[in-house]
């Protein structure tokens, strides 16, 4: 082989070489060029879901911040209306804290059980009508608006099934609140009466039996579940 050959073969191998380390060169340059915008397109994502989570967090932080609402729910009052009790507040004054001004119904304030439900603030007495122009029960109720209580019969009863208990509220003045309410064993109404003006509630209960003629019987007892006087 001549010098001539030789070195024409040099050249070839040399320019091939220069050409596989350009090809070689262009493709590391494409494949960083391509690194470069996945990495750049990754550190976009990231720091998107970061602005995300602060602006989140930033939310849930607010509404941490926020006083809980609190809801007051008030059931309305009605006259003489059937119902099943319910509890009490323990800022309301209850009849059975008061010494009556009036107790020819001989009261018992040791709570009661009225259609299975108990009432530990209560009053209890007997429907002995009037006496000497006295109602059978009177309480101070002066500066006050409102008088409420589950009003019945006694659970405990004896020998009272069908007995009808009749009770009046009237003011000192005899004036009559709201309506007459009618109670049985087993039979209450919630009643709730606007007593603004009045000093005395006066209570009077008359017992009656409606299977002998509406003859009065006198062993049958009112009692008075949770009751109560709202200023």
């Amino acid at each position: 082989m001549s010098a001539d050959e030789s070195r024409g073969r040099v050249s070839r191998w040399l320019t091939s070489v220069s050409g596989i380390a350009t090809a070689v060169a262009g493709i590391m340059t494409s494949a960083a060029t391509i690194l470069g915008f996945f990495v750049a397109h990754q550190y976009t994502q990231i720091h998107d879901y970061r602005q995300q989570v602060q602006h989140q967090t930033q939310q849930i932080q607010k509404l941490q911040a926020q006083p809980t609402p609190t809801v007051t729910v008030s059931s309305p009052a009605a006259d003489s209306s059937v119902t099943g009790g319910g509890a009490p507040s323990s800022a309301q004054e209850y009849l059975s804290n008061q010494q009556p001004t009036v107790n020819n119904g001989n009261v018992d304030d040791e709570g009661t059980t009225i259609d299975g439900q108990t009432y530990p603030n209560s009053v209890v007495f007997a429907c002995s009508g009037q006496s000497e122009g006295q109602p059978t029960q009177a309480w101070d109720v002066g500066g006050l608006s409102t008088f409420t209580a589950v009003v019945g019969v006694p659970d405990d009863s004896d020998d009272v099934t069908g007995y009808v208990g009749t009770l009046t509220f009237t003011s000192q003045d005899g004036k009559q609140l709201g309506k007459t309410v009618t109670v049985s064993l087993g039979h209450a109404a919630h009643v709730s009466l606007n007593i603004s003006g009045v000093t005395q509630l006066d209570v009077t209960c008359n017992a009656t039996d409606p299977s002998n003629d509406g003859s009065p019987v006198g062993n049958l007892q009112a009692a008075f579940g949770n009751a109560r006087v709202l200023s």
